[in-house]
């Protein structure tokens, strides 16, 4: 009877491990749901998109809401001239925990001040002048403008950087960079950014006033072979990396090369480093799946990056 129970209990552990392994796997990927549609929701908003870019935006609200996508999104909709989801939106984007950041608070308002009046003269048309026109209209015929955020403030992306100590040779313990692959950079898709294109992601080196010192690409590779089923297999792993020439020059010239690793070399623990420009690099491979014994699968792998100047 005691070993049934404690069976039991262990099972209950077991179980309830199971349940918030999952519960965490579903949070990680509403949190990348909600990243990759505010990201294209704003790349639509500023191509003038703006019933695409309220069509990102609502899937990225309701994998998770925040202030700033509401935000966004009442942008979309004043520009669409629909003024009673201008309001709406904008109304949440001002009660939504966290809060909106001080920079955006006095251009909310002006849009909540700006649809609500909209929509009381649609709804009380106002006397017109001798020309016909809305005399209540004349002070808000302007085209509306107010500040509109950067993809480097999509409220899903890990930091750009963070400060860790780290040791490479030759250069002791420094802060650096740290950024574990795949993740923290932000799709390509099929564009550059910084210095690199087309279909990874890169992540960007910033100092803390936010100047790009490098950007880091992962990944590029060689020896492709597709398996079917959506898999594919490469023979050798490309890191591409780019680094400042000076630290403490914003307008210094970027050098560029790349960490390799061939499918032998490739194994957890398994670290390169390489200095280029005034940056060094500490590629680490976390996990891999091998095909073969010179060849890996390319959705499999994971790596830390550390970074130091």
């Amino acid at each position: 009877m005691k070993i049934f129970i404690r069976l039991f209990k262990v099972f209950i552990v077991i179980l309830m491990a199971g349940q918030f392994l999952t519960a965490k796997a579903l949070d990680s990927l509403k949190m990348a749901t909600a990243r990759d549609y505010f990201s294209k929701g704003l790349d639509a908003y500023n191509q003038g998109n703006y019933p695409a870019s309220i069509n990102y935006l609502k899937i990225s609200i309701r994998a998770a809401p925040r202030a700033i996508t509401y935000y966004l999104i009442s942008n979309a909709y004043a520009k669409s001239d629909d003024y009673d989801d201008a309001l709406s939106s904008i109304r949440k984007a001002l009660s939504t925990t966290p809060p909106l950041d001080n920079d955006y608070q006095d251009d909310a308002n002006k849009i909540r001040n700006w649809a609500a009046q909209r929509i009381k003269e649609r709804d009380n048309p106002p006397p017109k002048d001798e020309n016909g026109v809305s005399i209540s209209q004349n002070a808000i015929t302007i085209p509306l403008k107010c500040k509109i955020p950067d993809q480097s403030e999509n409220p899903f992306k890990r930091p750009a950087f963070v400060y860790v100590p780290l040791q490479h040779p030759g250069a002791g313990n420094k802060p650096g960079w740290r950024f574990t692959f795949p993740g923290p950079g932000r799709r390509n898709e099929n564009q550059q950014i910084g210095d690199f294109c087309c279909t990874g992601e890169t992540a960007t080196v910033l100092n803390p006033n936010n100047v790009p010192l490098g950007y880091i690409y992962f990944y590029d590779f060689e020896g492709g072979m597709n398996l079917g089923n959506g898999r594919s297999s490469a023979s050798k792993l490309k890191i591409l990396l780019s680094g400042t020439q000076n630290i403490n020059d914003a307008g210094a010239s970027r050098a560029i090369d790349e960490i390799d690793f061939s499918g032998a070399e490739l194994r957890p623990g398994a670290v390169k480093y390489k200095t280029i420009g005034a940056l060094t690099y500490k590629v680490v491979i976390l996990s891999v799946q091998k095909y073969g014994t010179d060849s890996f699968m390319t959705d499999a792998i994971r790596v830390d990056v550390e970074v130091s100047d």
